[in-house]
């Protein structure tokens, strides 16, 4: 949260990956605030990963940090990891053919990117897509 208070430049895509949510310190990279100074950063067209664990996060504290995220992001799209993890891309916009076009030229032309996700058994584009849980998710 510190560097993206410091700096005033818009960036194409942050990643937050926070221990669980009821960790002092780790909890204020699931609220509003955070989250509204991680969309004042993105570029027009930028995405925001937030992992999110479930495996020692109760049902009202998944769904808390769900809502607030989709407070401030209107598109929120789920991706499960190993069954008790979550990815949640969030944009302002609604991804399409531009965005996978992106994923794929990126994915197929980074073999660090490429590398990383062989160790979660993720070796094409279409894995990637394949851990879609919904299209895009609501909750209330």
């Amino acid at each position: 949260m510190r560097i993206l208070k410091r700096r005033s430049e818009l960036w194409n895509i942050i990643i937050s990956e926070p221990s669980n949510p009821y960790i002092l310190g780790a909890d204020q990279l699931f609220s509003r605030e955070f989250y509204q100074i991680v969309e004042s950063r993105l570029a027009d067209d930028g995405l925001f990963c937030q992992w999110i664990q479930t495996y020692s996060t109760d049902a009202d504290t998944f769904s808390l940090a769900i809502n607030t995220l989709q407070s401030v992001f209107p598109y929120v799209y789920p991706f499960t990891t190993n069954g008790s993890d979550y990815l949640f891309l969030a944009a302002n916009h609604l991804l399409d053919a531009k965005d996978y076009n992106t994923l794929l030229a990126t994915y197929s032309n980074n073999p660090k990117i490429i590398g990383s996700l062989n160790q979660v058994n993720v070796r094409s584009t279409e894995d990637i897509l394949g851990k879609f849980e919904s299209w895009p998710l609501v909750l209330s």
